[in-house]
């Protein structure tokens, strides 16, 4: 009798041992898990940050080169818009660059080019405003007309037609 209650009282304690065990097993391996989550969270929004700094270094590269001697000029309009309108700077080179990468390929020459980029850029951010529509698209739907495609416009309440063009280009004496 004595033997199995000291048997019964034994086993207790190694069940409540082996319980505390279990439960401390399970609250390391929560933590494990917590920890994991952590880490890659960590690594993953490093690796967001190492690219959106290469790819700003990477915009910044291409404006200087589209840009060439005019940059520091366009440089100084995105930051006016930056200040002035709160589109980031980033955005805003990216849009320039890109504008400026259209109109020098069309044989305007950089200085013009710089010109027309950012009365595009301003332009693309009050329509955009004023239609609700973020700048980038109202950009990329003007850049599309530019190079001939018109029916990009006509969401924007802008209809280009040939005659219209024609008329506007004889008017400021582009063509004869």
């Amino acid at each position: 009798s004595n033997q199995s209650r000291k048997f019964a009282r034994e086993s207790n304690a190694a069940s409540n041992a082996t319980a505390v065990m279990r439960k401390e097993v399970s609250q390391l391996r929560n933590n494990m898990l917590l920890y994991s989550f952590a880490i890659v969270g960590t690594i993953s929004a490093m690796g967001k940050f190492v690219k959106a700094a290469s790819d700003a270094r990477e915009q910044m590269s291409q404006f200087n080169v589209v840009f060439g001697d005019f940059a520091p000029e366009a440089e100084k309009f995105a930051n006016s818009m930056q200040s002035s309108f709160g589109i980031a700077k980033s955005e805003m080179v990216a849009l320039l660059a890109s504008l400026q990468d259209t109109f020098v390929p069309l044989g305007f020459s950089r200085e013009k080019a710089a010109e027309l980029s950012m009365a595009m850029a301003q332009l693309s951010i009050d329509v955009g405003s004023f239609k609700n529509i973020a700048t980038g698209d109202v950009a990329s739907r003007m850049t599309s007309a530019i190079i001939g495609n018109h029916e990009a416009v006509r969401s924007l309440g802008i209809a280009l037609t040939e005659a219209t063009i024609k008329e506007e280009a004889l008017r400021t004496g582009m063509i004869s």
